[in-house]
């Protein structure tokens, strides 16, 4: 094909299968080749003047091509060979034309006879072939130079254009591989925001060289792929971490702070001293702490996991496994209390790795050990409230390192987790993006050569011009220039050269017809059927409680087999690729009997009924067809018409062997496989009937044999009386069916079975459609089963991760209402402290004013502003990381990129007064009841008089 100047594309006029010329026609239009169609007309009377002697039959015959001729025109038209030139031929007479006269091989009886009654010029102009040859020569002669080179010029630009498309689509596929991988690691970076973010969560250490060639090719792929692969926006990693330990961190502060306010209220009371082991102990519960750690670290590594869990299952990336477990059960156990605080950081320091929560346990002994080991830490003070100050900020900044450290713990864990993970997807997003590079530039190095190559455009014409210079000659002898190609000059020719004697049509041989016999055999080997069993089998389905409104689809299949067993006539369904003849079978059935029923011409697009003999027969579209397959589930038998070709589908296999895995049962004891157009094998039933007998049991053997191969091991192998050859539309000299085309035997077969076919027929008709049916809804329900799974496995998912958030959200709102209530008790305490040491009533019920007008003093208001901040910013972030939680890809139901999660207690802090109003708005004192539905951070007292925190008394 490469090599060729000029390429003959060669057709049959029975059954065409286009579609294998679909590259081969992609080749002639990329090297510019010059093509001719070949139509191989396999009819045995065209351009054969001694058979065909009446003009109106020659055009009838040359109308048939050229019906054939312009269905291939609009075909090659549609794999982009519009101006191909189509030549009809006849090789076989050719070939009796051109053999040597020892010829001895293939048929040799009929070449001889042929020789010798029509000669070897009269076969040679009959087949038509000279013409091809001479507008192949014609073609070729008139620019041979030019023909050469233009095709050689036109196959090096194909070529480089050729490779330099394909390396195009390569560099495209390359490019979206790398993005969704790309999408994949902005998914997981996402978690830190912003590149600078992500590099503070590495903290001070050092991070291992593996661990920074992954930083240094993170860089190097954004800067490579020109998308964003850090967003801009804020991670959610910080606000989580921030939120959980506030969520459990908060409660512990608060008892300890009150736990140091009853110990220095004590100390005082008893003119002691305390001393830093003391107030370590009794201020800090460490097993508390501890838990509180575990929790937080167990919280954040659950989150962690379910991020990156989320992430795989939205863009089906494989993320590889890392060093770093995600075991929450392990470091349950843990002692609390007495020296274990130092050895219990060394344990946890050795465990870092296995498990992130151990190692989380060992902060709480480092920051008891730096700050509580130290005797005479708490020293009485002349004062009560400077000591209360004092203890107060002792907790805070307990409370406060720890959870740095502990942030900082858990944000290394993130980054070598996230670093881990997008390892590997870095390595594959730079090698993709390298490969689209190289890709490109090499697909730009071929297009340059193909602009440098020579002229193109010689001989591109030539076989154009050859065809318009002989449809010229041809014009100018007073004949239609065009009627050339497809042989129509033989219409109004005299009869010339006759047959002798010998060729005269003689009766087709009796013994050779097989058919009725085969027909009546395969009908009799079926598998019989009870008669009634489809009436008792219906009935047993109402008996057993079929709730139709229940289950609608098997009552739409159920009505259905109702009417196909009122029908009471069993449908033969018949079904085959197109152009088999299947429509010419039916019509031929229907004309044989007299039946005054018209059947549809033209190509069969639809499914057709037609009443025959009893039965049904039900013409159907090409296999494949939605309809056919109905046709399929309703018939009692199946005639399976294949072209001479024996061109075998996957429908064949799936008529043949069924599908048990899907309750489809086998049809193959109940098919007839009709080999069409037996016509057409090659030889003559007329002046060569054995020869035709035998061409059509060797297809039929060689069909028989196909047939065993794809059924495999059965119980009952198809048998060789399901095979027949028939020819139901003959083109004779007479215009008449002839009596070699096995259709009225075939007819005679099932007329005389009948009394063995009908009383079971529909009985197995709708029992077998009832199997397909049925079977058919057992595999939707099977697939809707397996999607509502899913559906449910996705949403625990999504519960659990909500239920994570709810809890966080309420400990937060806990949190923040006792931070506000500890704020107004400490600034009321300080008033109640004065109050006490006042001498004088005068003096008290002016501390008293003071008190009940508490929020008019700027100190206080600033330090509620201050407050309102932090709590608004905590809802803010708890709020934006449920608004960035996009439930769609884990939901099969919710694809819509626009939904959001919209939860009922996300309403209610949408609709809270902090998130509602400013601070700055607030008319009065606000009660604690008013923050109850606000998160908040750890807000100062007033500094006032340094007053505790405790309950008012």
């Amino acid at each position: 094909m490469r090599t060729a100047d000029l390429v003959l594309l060669c057709f049959d006029d029975t059954v065409t299968q286009i579609t294998e010329f679909t590259e081969i026609s992609r080749w002639v239009a990329e090297f510019g080749k010059q093509a001719i169609a070949v139509l191989n007309v396999k009819n045995a009377l065209w351009r054969q003047p001694p058979r065909v002697p009446d003009p109106a039959f020659r055009r009838q015959l040359s109308d048939a091509v050229a019906q054939s001729a312009l269905w291939l025109q609009g075909q090659l038209a549609e794999i982009g060979l519009p101006e191909v030139p189509i030549v009809a031929i006849n090789s076989r007479r050719a070939a009796y034309a051109r053999l040597p006269e020892d010829y001895d091989g293939y048929d040799a009886t009929t070449f001889r006879k042929h020789r010798r009654d029509y000669g070897v010029a009269n076969l040679m102009a009959w087949s038509h072939v000279d013409v091809l040859e001479r507008l192949m020569t014609r073609a070729i002669t008139t620019d041979a130079v030019g023909l050469r080179l233009g095709s050689l010029s036109r196959q090096l630009v194909s070529q480089a254009s050729g490779g330099a498309r394909e390396l195009t689509e390569l560099a495209a596929d390359l490019r979206g591989r790398a993005v969704v991988v790309e999408q994949a690691i902005a998914k997981v970076l996402w978690l830190f925001g912003d590149a600078q973010h992500l590099h503070h969560a590495a903290g001070a250490e050092a991070v291992p060289p593996a661990t920074a060639r992954v930083l240094a090719n993170l860089e190097e792929l954004q800067r490579r792929s020109g998308q964003a692969i850090f967003t801009d926006r804020p991670g959610v990693v910080v606000d989580f971490v921030t939120n959980l330990m506030t969520s459990h961190f908060g409660p512990l502060e608060r008892d300890a702070l009150r736990r140091a306010e009853v110990l220095v209220d004590d100390a005082f009371a008893r003119n002691r001293v305390i001393e830093g082991d003391e107030f370590a102990k009794t201020v800090f519960q460490q097993q508390e702490v501890e838990l509180a750690v575990q929790a937080v670290a167990a919280s954040f590594t659950s989150h962690l996991r379910h991020r990156l869990d989320a992430v795989e299952a939205d863009l089906h990336v494989s993320l590889p496994a890392t060093s770093t477990s995600f075991d929450g059960s392990a470091g349950k156990g843990l002692q609390a209390g007495g020296n274990f605080v130092r050895y219990g950081t060394a344990i946890a320091a050795a465990g870092t790795v296995v498990f992130p929560p151990m190692a989380l346990v060992g902060i709480v002994g480092d920051v008891v050990g730096r700050r509580f080991r130290k005797k005479g830490l708490i020293q009485k003070r002349e004062s009560r409230a400077a000591a209360l100050a004092q203890a107060r900020l002792a907790v805070r900044e307990y409370f406060l390192n720890m959870s740095q450290e502990v942030q900082a713990r858990l944000l290394r864990i993130a980054f070598d987790q996230v670093v881990a993970s997008i390892s590997e997807l870095v390595r594959s997003a730079l090698s993709l993006r390298g490969q689209e590079h190289r890709a490109l530039r090499q697909a730009a190095l071929l297009t340059s050569a193909s602009g440098e190559i020579g002229p193109t455009g010689l001989g591109r014409h030539a076989v154009s011009a050859a065809v318009a210079s002989i449809e010229a000659e041809y014009a100018a002898t007073g004949r239609p220039g065009r009627r050339v190609w497809l042989g129509d000059d033989w219409v109004d020719d005299a009869p010339g050269a006759t047959a002798d004697d010998g060729s005269t049509a003689r009766p087709f041989p009796a013994e050779h017809r097989v058919a009725a016999a085969r027909v009546t055999q395969t009908v009799r080997r079926a598998r019989p059927v009870a008669a009634g069993s489809a009436q008792r089998w219906l009935h047993t389905w109402k008996g057993n409680g079929h709730d139709p409104a229940a289950d609608p689809g098997a009552e739409a299949a159920l009505a259905q087999l109702r009417s196909l067993l009122a029908e009471q006539a069993p449908r033969v369904a018949v079904v085959g690729e197109r152009g088999t003849g299947k429509t010419a079978l039916v019509r031929r059935m229907v004309s044989l009997t007299g039946a005054p029923v018209r059947v549809q011409t033209g190509p069969t697009s639809q499914v057709h009924h037609y009443p025959w003999e009893g039965v049904t027969l039900v013409d159907t579209p090409p296999l494949g067809d939605p309809g056919t397959t109905e046709a399929l589930h309703d018939a009692a038998f199946i005639w399976y018409v294949l072209s001479p070709n024996l061109t075998a589908t996957p429908h064949l296999a799936g008529v043949i062997s069924g599908d048990p895995a899907n309750g489809v049962l086998s049809r193959a004891d109940r098919v007839i496989f009709v080999i069409g157009h037996a016509d057409v094998m090659g030889a003559d039933p007329v002046e060569s009937p054995e020869e035709f007998v035998r061409r059509c049991r060797r297809k039929e053997a060689e069909l028989l044999s196909e047939l065993h191969r794809i059924q495999g091991p059965q119980d009952r192998p198809i048998a060789a009386v399901q095979v027949v050859s028939l020819a139901p539309d003959p083109v004779t000299g007479t215009g008449q069916p002839a009596d070699w085309d096995g259709t009225e035997d075939f007819c005679d077969g099932w007329r005389s079975s009948r009394a063995w076919l009908l009383p079971s027929a529909v009985d197995a008709g709708v029992l077998l459609s009832a199997v397909g049916r049925l079977s058919g809804l057992t595999e939707a329900a099977q697939l809707a089963k397996a999607a509502v799974e899913e559906e449910m496995d996705s949403l625990g998912m999504l519960q659990a991760d909500l239920r994570l958030r709810l809890e966080n959200a309420t400990a937060l709102r806990s949190a923040a209402a006792d931070r506000l209530d500890w704020i107004v008790t400490g600034a009321i305490r300080t008033h109640l402290d004065q109050w006490d040491a006042a001498t004088d009533k005068e003096e008290q019920a002016a501390i008293a004013r003071q008190i009940l007008h508490l929020h008019e003093r700027p100190d206080v208001q600033a330090y509620v502003d201050e407050w309102a901040a932090d709590t608004q910013r905590q809802v803010e972030h708890w709020a934006q990381d449920m608004e960035t939680f996009d439930p769609g890809p884990a939901i099969p139901h919710q694809r819509d990129p626009n939904l959001r999660l919209q939860a009922r207690f996300l309403q209610r802090a949408a609709e809270a007064s902090v998130l509602g109003r400013p601070a700055a708005r607030w008319p009065g004192w606000p009660s604690s009841s008013r923050w109850a539905g606000s998160p908040a951070r750890a807000a100062r007292p007033p500094r006032g008089s340094s007053g505790s925190p405790r309950s008012c008394r």
